[in-house]
């Protein structure tokens, strides 16, 4: 699996890094560009009056209450009968109420008919501003020739040519605007701008292009912008950029507001944007979905309803929030692989010194994995919150915790819990639960309940730990053809079709749960079978299954054929206790060794070891085989030998000596049977006794008499 080494150029810092540049080189000193040639000074027009006066080095100064301050400066002047003023070689300078100075420059300037201009204008002024214009239409200028202007904070922009309302305190054309900081040029059609405000409009069209190191050269276009140049915002309305590698940014609204020193301090895109990126850095490919969303290579695409960048003080950003139906999806450079995906109602993002340090998911999260091809199951997770931290050095992923309600899908695994742990370096997945509210999981027909379960994706195993509760129904040997009911069950003595249950400290599945092995106080029932043990391990693709640690084995055993009237239940349960315990599907035979004690209503054996033979269908024992030390206790007798050979269909019990006689005798003493082999019927409750001889007698037994002597007597030849 492919580690995330670097997210210097993540669709997240690039995403600050060029909004953040391309605002501020919008926003700050700007020179003059070069995409509109300043026009050829005009001679001042001499029609509409007789010429006046003529003068030289003009300078001129106007204050009107309410309005900025004009004081004018030109080389010279003509003034005319009608009232007209005509300027050549003009500098502006007007000062808002707060002192800012704004500074307009042109070859040349002429007063005008502010109403008639107004008329004329695309944009005409306000119906309030309109009504408070003097009769006289003092104080409306007309520069021409190329105008520059230059306001606070260092704006600047040139046009063809200005309108300058003094009594509005506005200028504006309605021609095409240039404007330029560095290697930053653009231009927009129309302008107005409010002295006192300090306020830019660019009315439509606004289009930039600046270079910005890796991404290449960067291009904006938006339908309009606002300037303010007092509240240090830049505003655009249905803007869209681009970047030479490929990253595309667009919306309906976008602001920036910068800090007093000129640096920008916060971004805020408004009513939805769509960011795409395309990263050609090549990775091995990953396996994990977390890698897979977050790797370099590919494409990436994030959306939502609104966008909060924060920057520091030296305009490095250091947190990104998206919020409303934000999504960030994820396609790989396979094309053949599907693209992962992260939804949630907010995407917040930490960043220090251009990495990535965390990442959250808030409200509603939905991650989803890509898959490559050949895979069978997709990953998804539903949480209420999702939290990733990443290493600050080299940006990789370290971890993703998830709280609330989880709902996990993954490689044919669903599972819930109350919160979850991903590992991209190991590609684990781990679920937690409440207390009283465990995680709960479902695979390969595997129903699974503990307090906490891990999927490890990578090796397609789950494990289990605290409580663990699972309940399955088993399948048929896939080995049975036609006949399953003939084949030799997965389990020893379990049905298919029923449900078995198990209870366990811990629980490890493998091989689509075909491997299992259960830990710590091990339970497994069905109906009335179970079996119990320190430790189980079951492989049900080999037909073994070995249990270890007080092993206690129960069955239900049909009653005999010839069992006649009716019987107590319990004597049709067979419980067998060792120290171990081992099944092998192909031999139809179990195994137990180690202080080996078999019970079936009053049948009491006791061995050192013992093989219990299947019925061919799997669900009850054919032939029981006892050996080592046999003793053997049933209605008041007991026995010993070295061999105890149990037939249930027929309900007897064959006991044999190796070198020495077998023996059964009743608790009085008073009974003693002996031979090299006794077979005790225990339906018509007598022995067949087998001599070395070759002798065969039955013996049939009589009950016990009362107050006859105990066990320990010496009985009589």
């Amino acid at each position: 699996m492919a580690l995330i080494r670097s997210l210097r150029f993540l669709l997240l810092l690039g995403l600050a890094c060029l909004l953040g540049g391309i605002l501020m080189s919008l926003s700050a000193n700007a020179r003059l560009g070069d995409r509109i040639a300043p026009a050829e000074p005009k001679e001042p027009s001499t029609t509409g009056g007789v010429l006046a006066q003529e003068a030289d080095n003009v300078e001129i100064l106007r204050t009107r209450s309410g309005s900025p301050t004009l004081r004018m400066r030109a080389s010279s002047s003509k003034s005319y009968t009608d009232g007209r003023l005509e300027l050549s070689s003009v500098t502006f300078r007007l000062y808002g109420p707060d002192g800012q100075e704004t500074v307009v420059e042109a070859p040349s300037a002429s007063s005008t008919n502010l109403r008639e201009s107004a008329a004329q204008a695309q944009t005409p002024p306000d119906a309030g501003r309109e009504a408070s214009l003097p009769d006289e239409g003092f104080g409306s200028w007309l520069l021409e020739g190329g105008v520059t202007v230059r306001g606070g904070g260092g704006f600047t922009l040139v046009t063809p040519r200005l309108e300058y309302h003094e009594t509005l305190g506005e200028a504006r054309t309605t021609d095409l605007v240039s404007f330029s900081r560095g290697t930053t040029r653009g231009t927009s059609l129309g302008m107005s701008y409010e002295v006192s405000s300090q306020v830019v409009q660019l009315r439509s069209d606004v289009r930039a292009e600046m270079p910005m190191g890796s991404m290449g050269l960067v291009s904006v276009r938006a339908t309009s912008a606002v300037h303010d140049l007092k509240g240090r915002t830049f505003a655009m309305r249905d803007y869209g950029t681009s970047t030479e590698r490929g990253e595309t940014l667009s919306g309906a609204r976008l602001v920036a507001s910068f800090r007093d020193s000129g640096g920008i301090e916060r971004l805020v895109g408004e009513e939805g944007f769509l960011l795409e990126t395309q990263h050609a850095v090549q990775t091995s490919a990953p396996s994990s979905p977390l890698a897979r969303l977050l790797a370099l290579e590919g494409s990436r695409t994030m959306k939502g309803r609104r966008l909060a960048v924060e920057f520091t003080e030296s305009s490095e950003p250091i947190s990104i929030a998206i919020s409303g139906d934000a999504l960030l999806t994820a396609a790989g450079a396979d094309p053949a692989t599907t693209p992962s995906s992260i939804a949630a109602r907010t995407l917040l993002f930490d960043l220090a010194n251009g990495t990535v340090t965390r990442a959250r998911a808030e409200g509603s999260v939905n991650l989803q994995g890509g898959s490559a091809a050949g895979d069978t199951g997709g990953f998804r997770m539903l949480s209420d919150l999702l939290d990733a931290a990443f290493d600050p050095n080299l940006g990789s992923l370290l971890n993703v915790e998830g709280e609330g309600a989880i709902h996990l899908t993954d490689q044919g695994m669903k599972s819930e819990g109350s919160r979850t742990f991903l590992d991209p370096n190991s590609d684990i997945v781990t679920l937690t639960g409440d207390e009283g509210r465990p995680a709960s999981a479902s695979w390969m027909g595997r129903r699974i309940q503990a307090r906490q379960i891990e999927a490890d994706r990578g090796r397609k195993t789950l494990s289990a730990k605290g409580g663990v509760r699972v309940s399955y129904e088993p399948q048929a040997d896939a080995g049975a053809g036609q006949n399953p009911a003939q084949s030799v069950k997965p389990l020893p003595f379990f049905r298919t079709g029923e449900t078995i249950y198990a209870m366990a400290g811990s629980l490890t599945f493998a091989d689509q749960g075909r491997l299992a092995r259960y830990r710590d106080r091990v339970r497994l029932w069905q109906a009335d079978n179970r079996l119990e043990a320190s430790e189980i391990d079951v492989n049900e693709g080999a037909g073994i299954l070995e249990a270890r640690g007080e092993v206690v084995s129960t069955f239900h055993q049909p009653p005999p054929a010839n069992q006649a009237g009716v019987t107590n239940p319990s004597d049709e349960i067979i419980t067998v206790a060792a120290t171990t315990m081992k099944y092998e599907r192909s031999s139809g035979r179990i195994v137990y060794s180690g202080r080996v004690l078999v019970t079936q209503g009053s049948l009491r054996v006791n061995s050192d070891s013992m093989v219990v033979t299947l019925a061919p269908d799997g669900g009850s024992a054919d032939r029981m085989e006892a050996t080592g030390s046999v003793t053997m206790r049933d209605r008041g007798r007991e026995g010993h030998g070295d061999k105890l050979i149990g037939d249930p269909k027929t309900n007897t019990i064959r006991l044999m000596g190796t070198g020495r006689e077998a023996v059964v005798q009743d608790e009085s003493g008073q009974q003693v049977v002996r031979g090299v082999s006794l077979t005790m019927d225990r339906s018509g409750d007598r022995i067949l006794v087998e001599s070395e001889v070759g002798g065969r007698t039955w013996i049939t037994l009589k009950p016990r008499q009362k107050g006859a002597p105990g066990v320990g007597s010496v009985p009589h030849d």
